[in-house]
């Protein structure tokens, strides 16, 4: 099992450095998702986080724009996030390309959040 478990390390590690902004776990659950269900993307739920100084309802109207995304709130720190104060709730139908595209934005700092099949 020692095999396995630093099998998964590397993994985790390696693929980390890939994602730049994106959590692991969401993007793990999002490919699942996306592979498993391929007529349709899957429903994220994303806390994106800001950098200090952004116009969070700028970026809400421009995520609702362009990737068709309900920005519904803005909510305080979440536990496993990092430090952020300006935390904009994100729901949408989303492959992890989609996801990475957001994360493009030079005012995110880091997404992370859950995908499900919820749109079935």
């Amino acid at each position: 099992m020692s095999q396995i478990e630093s099998q998964y390390d590397e993994f985790v590690r390696e693929f980390g450095t890939k994602l730049g902004k994106i959590d692991i776990s969401l993007a793990l659950q999002t490919m699942y998702y996306q592979r498993k269900f391929q007529d349709t993307k899957p429903k994220v739920d994303l806390r994106v986080c800001y950098r200090e100084g952004t116009d969070l309802e700028s970026k809400r109207l421009e995520l609702d724009r362009h990737f068709a995304c309900a920005s519904t709130t803005y909510v305080k720190k979440q536990f496993g996030m990092p430090e952020c104060e300006r935390i904009l709730k994100v729901e949408c139908l989303a492959d992890l390309d989609t996801i990475h595209k957001i994360s493009k934005d030079p005012d995110v700092d880091f997404i992370a959040g859950s995908a499900s099949i919820a749109s079935y």
